[in-house]
């Protein structure tokens, strides 16, 4: 597996309608596309956010990171600034057994 981990700032103010976009809007694209396997909006409450989202390789990680953009609604893409951004393969992995 590969990850992509991306950092989010925005305005306080935006939080409620950001957190809508992401979930009614973004999840569900990000479903769409091939090799994609799980994300999370990880919410630090202090305006910053991160994106965790895994693929099954590079190639379906590099090819969602292409198309987002123009997936994306501007919506959510006037609400967040540029990400700060590292990737790279899932090297341990672990889970509960469930």
């Amino acid at each position: 597996m590969y990850a992509v981990l991306q950092r989010y700032t925005f305005n306080p103010d935006d939080h409620a309608a950001l957190q809508q976009q992401i979930a009614d809007v973004w999840v569900p694209l990000l479903r769409q596309l091939p090799g994609f396997v799980a994300c999370y909006w990880l919410d630090s409450g202090a305006a910053t956010a991160v994106a965790f989202c895994t693929f099954e390789d590079q190639a379906s990680a590099t090819a969602a990171l292409t198309h987002m953009p123009s997936l994306g609604p501007a919506s959510i893409a006037g609400l967040i600034g540029t990400a700060e951004m590292q990737s790279g393969a899932i090297a341990v992995y672990a889970n509960a057994g469930l």
